[in-house]
Order: structure tokens, then C-alpha cells, then sequence
């Protein structure tokens, strides 16, 4: 898992989302880790159409060994 910062844009063929940021619903939950599968709901304000990309990425802010993450897949 990772304590660093995890965003992303999400993109579709009409439009794509500011960057967005993975947090937990409160400061007691961790997302992210290791062998665990997290669900997340988006809201937007405009259709962004047929999905056509997902740019994500991590700032590597996460203390030692928490600082770097390895995405496996997105469904």
C-alpha cells in the first residue's frame, strides 16, 4: 500500500475530469494497500461520453516504504 497522494483524470470522448484524488471516506480508513480491492464513486458535472482513457499517478509523498504503490489493474 501507499500513504502517498494517488490521482488521476478520467477521459471521454466528450470530455475529461479535473485531477482527482483517491482519499478514504474518513481519516480512520486506509485505501490502497496490499491485497485489498477499494471502490470509489465520481460525479460529474458534464458527460464525459464513451470512456476513452485513465491517466493515474502518485507523488511519492508517503513516508519510506509507503511512499511508492504498484497498480495491478483498474475494472
Amino acid at each position: 500500500g501507499t500513504l502517498s497522494r494517488v490521482s488521476f483524470i478520467l477521459g471521454g470522448d466528450q470530455a475529461e475530469t479535473e485531477t482527482r484524488s483517491l482519499r478514504a471516506r474518513d481519516s480512520k480508513n486506509r485505501i490502497l494497500q496490499r491485497g485489498a480491492v477499494d471502490a470509489f464513486v465520481l460525479s460529474v458535472k458534464d458527460p464525459l461520453g464513451q470512456l476513452q482513457f485513465l491517466r493515474i499517478w502518485h507523488d511519492n509523498s508517503g513516508p519510506n516504504r509507503f511512499a511508492s504503490w504498484f497498480l495491478k489493474f483498474i475494472i
